[in-house]
C-alpha cells in the first residue's frame, strides 16, 4: 500500500492496509490558515472530518472499493480549541 502526499509529492510504503489508514491518520505540517488572519485575543475551533473519495481512486480499484463495505471510510468529526 502507497500513500502520497499530493501537497509535496513524497510517498510511503505499507506492507499492510491497516498501517496505511494510520499514517493516513496523522496530520503534522498541514497549513490551515494563515496567522495573520486570526486575532491574538479570539479564540477559534478547529473541525475536521475525512473520507474516502472512492471517485478519486484508480479506475480498476472503484468496483471493489464500490462494492466492499470495508472501503467505505470515513471519520466521526473531531474539533481542537486554537489560539494564536
Amino acid at each position: 500500500y502507497q500513500v502520497v502526499d499530493l501537497q509535496s509529492n513524497t510517498k510511503q510504503s505499507f506492507v499492510t492496509r491497516v498501517a496505511a489508514l494510520e499514517a493516513l491518520g496523522e496530520i503534522s505540517g498541514l497549513p490551515l490558515v494563515s496567522e495573520d488572519r486570526l486575532q491574538p485575543d479570539r479564540d477559534y475551533l478547529l473541525s475536521l472530518y475525512t473520507e474516502l473519495d472512492i471517485e478519486a481512486l484508480p479506475l480498476p480499484l472503484r468496483p471493489l472499493a464500490y462494492l466492499t463495505p470495508s472501503w467505505n471510510l470515513s471519520s466521526e468529526w473531531s474539533t481542537w480549541r486554537l489560539q494564536p
